[in-house]
């Protein structure tokens, strides 16, 4: 369908373990699969250690979202059953348009972090190169912040 973006969606449940280099992650654009692009993701020092822990017994080439066929992926919509599951059973919710709540969904914890990381104060090339966004116009649209948000930044500011 025009408009949809399907290439980011599919990127994580992709991840083998062989994508992790100690700090950071390989990840294959989909996007740009014709030009081979990688994506590198920096990661913490908390969930590398989570990471060793879940992966102990994977094969090196073993996908981290194992499907039932030997050498697959699970299925990108179950996966987002499952993170809607698990999001509403350990109460992770978020804002709908008609001022409701849901459980989040994959794309709520991409946006999560995206917003946290600027909130945080990390550079917005950084998050933008992070999500891989080709336009810094894209990764603005994260960079909505509250008026108290907004009182702390211009408190920062030394006259």
């Amino acid at each position: 369908k025009p408009g949809r973006k399907t290439g980011n969606k599919a990127e994580a449940i992709k991840v083998r373990k062989s994508d992790f280099y100690g700090d950071h992650l390989r990840m294959t654009n989909l996007k740009q699969k014709k030009r081979a692009a990688q994506k590198v993701v920096y990661i913490s020092q908390d969930f590398v250690s989570e990471w060793q822990s879940y992966t102990a017994n994977l094969e090196p080439t073993g996908y981290l979202f194992p499907g039932r066929i030997p050498g697959c992926t699970i299925r990108r919509n179950y996966a987002w059953k499952i993170v809607k599951r698990i999001a509403a059973k350990v109460g992770v919710f978020r804002p709908k348009g008609d001022g409701t709540i849901s459980a989040a969904w994959p794309h709520s914890f991409r946006h999560g972090n995206a917003v946290h990381q600027l909130r945080s104060g990390v550079p917005i090339k950084i998050v933008k190169e992070q999500l891989g966004h080709s336009s810094l116009l894209t990764t603005e649209l994260y960079s909505r912040f509250s008026a108290e948000d907004k009182k702390h930044f211009i408190g920062l500011v030394d006259f």
